[in-house]
C-alpha cells in the first residue's frame, strides 16, 4: 500500500504532461477571439471585397513528448502491478483467516484433520500456492518499472542525476 501511494504521488505529478496546458489553450482562444473580432470590425468598416488577413496558425495540435509517454506507461503499469499484488495478498490473508477459524473451531483431532485436508484440497484446486508465489513477483516487477520510469524522467531533466540514480539502483538489480 505504501509503495502504491508513492507511485501515485509521482503519477499525479507526471500525467498532466500527457495533456495540453490549459493556460496555453486559454491564451490561444483569447488570441483567436481578438483576431476574429478585429477582422469583423475591419470587414464592417470597409469594402467587403478586400481579403481578410490569415488567422494566426502559430499554434499546433498538442502532442506529448515520447519520454512523458514512456514514464507514464512505466508508472501506470507499476501502479497496476502493485495494486494487483495488494489484491492477491488480501485474498490470501482472508483465506488464511477463514482457514484458521474453521480449523481451530473443533477440538476433536479427527474432525480437525478432516477439515484441514478438505481445505488443503480446496486451496490446491484453486491454485492458492501459485497466488502466494505471484505476489512477490508482482511487487518486484512494479518496483523495477517504477525505477525505469524514474530514470527516464530524470534523464530528461538532468543526465548526471539520472546516471547517479541509475548507478544507485544497479546494485539492487544485480543482487536481484
Amino acid at each position: 500500500g505504501l509503495f502504491s501511494a508513492t507511485v501515485t504521488t509521482f503519477l499525479v505529478a507526471s500525467y498532466p504532461n500527457l495533456q495540453p496546458d490549459p493556460a496555453t489553450q486559454s491564451e490561444t482562444l483569447a488570441e483567436q477571439s481578438v483576431f476574429l473580432l478585429s477582422l469583423i470590425a475591419t470587414h464592417l468598416g470597409t469594402n467587403s471585397s478586400t481579403l481578410p488577413p490569415a488567422l494566426p496558425t502559430h499554434l499546433e495540435s498538442f502532442s506529448p513528448a515520447a519520454s512523458d509517454i514512456r514514464v507514464n506507461v512505466y508508472w501506470f503499469m507499476s501502479l497496476v502491478l502493485s495494486l494487483t499484488a495488494a489484491l492477491f495478498a488480501t485474498i490470501v490473508q482472508q483465506w488464511v483467516r477463514d482457514y484458521m477459524y474453521l480449523y481451530q473451531r473443533y477440538s476433536s483431532n479427527l474432525k480437525r484433520a478432516r477439515i484441514r485436508q478438505y481445505l488443503f484440497e480446496g486451496a490446491d484446486q484453486h491454485k492458492m500456492s501459485f497466488m502466494v508465489d505471484v505476489i512477490p513477483i508482482l511487487i518486484h516487477g512494479s518496483l523495477f518499472l517504477f525505477f525505469c520510469g524514474l530514470c527516464d524522467m530524470l534523464w530528461q531533466i538532468n543526465r548526471l542525476v539520472a546516471i547517479l540514480t541509475g548507478l544507485s539502483i544497479a546494485p539492487a538489480a544485480i543482487v536481484y
